[in-house]
Order: structure tokens, then C-alpha cells, then sequence
């Protein structure tokens, strides 16, 4: 009996001595990996309408004695998130315009059928969008972007205004979102 229990302490050992030596054996090498990317901001229009942008300020008398408002029309733009950059909103004249940005609405005058109108772009809600969602698998996300609402509005000022009864008067303005 005896005998049978050295033996079998002998045959653990060598068991537990050959685990441990293969385990001693296994080698392992690492190396960095850089992850690059050259990144460019921007903003993009998310939803408005289609085309161009219309503030109508409608039909119109000559002499008229009250403001004629037009708008809202309501724009959303999708921006890169973070940063700490807030967008800057300017239209196309800088003479007679001031720029907007955070709450701050950008402004600008002009002349259409000889009256005098002011646009507005007010910023809005800005929601900071989410971070990437890094897990394995199908279920990571690349976030979402900031989202900036925008109002445009205008404002036709009462006068005398010029040109022929009937007439459909156009101008085309442009409004820059910077970031």
C-alpha cells in the first residue's frame, strides 16, 4: 500500500512539474499601432425645406403704415460635435448685416421693391449630440452629431416702395454657417 501512494505522488509531481515547464515556455511579443486621421469639422443642413429657403412677405400696397413679418421658417444643422466650437451664422452682405452666433440671431438688411426688409437668423436649440458607444461587436455606434436649430424671419418695413403694380420682386440672399 505503501508503495502505491509514493508512486502515485510521483506521477502527480511529474504531472504538475511538466504543466508548469510548458507554461514557462510560452512566449508572447507586442507592438504599438498608431491610429491616425486627418479630421475636418463641419455643418451640413439636416431638415428644412427643399430648395431654397422662401421668407414671402406676400402682397403688398404702397404707403402701407405697418411692418409686414414673414417666417418663421425653421432650419436644423448637423455640426461635428465638441470642440468647443460654436458655429457662426453670417449673411451674404456684410455691410449691412450682423453676424450671429451662440444666441446671438445674424441680421441683415436689403431693399426689395423699393422697401427697405430685415432677415433674421436666430440660433435655437443646440443639442451636443452623443459620443461613440464603444463595445464589441454589431453594437457599437459612431454617436450622433450636434443638432442647431435655426428660425429665419424677416420684417418688411412700412413705405412708399417703387416699381410697377403686380410685379413679382425677387432677391436671392445667402446665409454661411461657419464652424
Amino acid at each position: 500500500m505503501k508503495r502505491l501512494h509514493l508512486l502515485t505522488a510521483a506521477a502527480a509531481t511529474l504531472v504538475l512539474a511538466s504543466g508548469n515547464a510548458s507554461a514557462q515556455t510560452v512566449a508572447s511579443a507586442t507592438k504599438n499601432v498608431d491610429v491616425k486621421v486627418n479630421f475636418t469639422a463641419k455643418c451640413q443642413l439636416a431638415t428644412g425645406p427643399t430648395g431654397a429657403v422662401t421668407i414671402d412677405f406676400g402682397p403688398v400696397q404702397a404707403f402701407a403704415t405697418a411692418d409686414v413679418p414673414a417666417g418663421p421658417v425653421a432650419l436644423a444643422f448637423e455640426c461635428t460635435r465638441g470642440g468647443g466650437v460654436t458655429p457662426t451664422f453670417k449673411w451674404d452682405t456684410a455691410a449691412n448685416s450682423v453676424d450671429g452666433g451662440g444666441t446671438t440671431a445674424a441680421k441683415t438688411n436689403g431693399s426689395i421693391a423699393g422697401l427697405r426688409y430685415e432677415l433674421r437668423a436666430t440660433p435655437g436649440t443646440d443639442a451636443p449630440g452623443a459620443d461613440p458607444v464603444l463595445t464589441a461587436g454589431a453594437t457599437a455606434t459612431n454617436g450622433t452629431p450636434r443638432v442647431i436649430n435655426v428660425s429665419i424671419d424677416g420684417t418688411l418695413f412700412a413705405g412708399a416702395g417703387s416699381g410697377a403694380s403686380g410685379a413679382q420682386t425677387d432677391s436671392t440672399r445667402v446665409l454661411t454657417v461657419s464652424y
